[in-house]
């Protein structure tokens, strides 16, 4: 997995990075229906604020427990102004 990572930003930077961890998290999703908080910190990092929630409300909703980290990861920080991420903070228990 991470021979195939480091191939993919050889290639294409930062985005192509990107894209194969999508595709790598979809398949373990698609097998296993984990790691939507990943997903999400995928979705943050391209700057797609709407995957990225969508995926954050699938953590909530499979009690996913990395969302202890959602108030302080710098991988959010383009999504804390979004009135749905501030709701889920809330929802999740973390003070805003």
């Amino acid at each position: 997995m991470a021979a195939g990572l480091r191939l993919r930003y050889k290639a294409a930077g930062e985005t192509g990075y990107y894209d194969e961890k999508l595709k790598l998290l979809m398949r373990r999703w698609e097998r296993r229906g984990d790691g939507a908080y990943q997903l999400a910190e995928a979705h943050a990092l391209r700057g797609e604020h709407d995957e990225a929630i969508e995926w954050l409300e699938e953590a909530y909703k499979t009690h996913d427990l990395s969302l202890a980290s959602l108030k302080v990861s710098p991988k959010f920080d383009s999504l804390r102004p979004d009135s749905r991420f501030q709701a889920l903070l809330r929802k999740v228990g973390l003070p805003e």
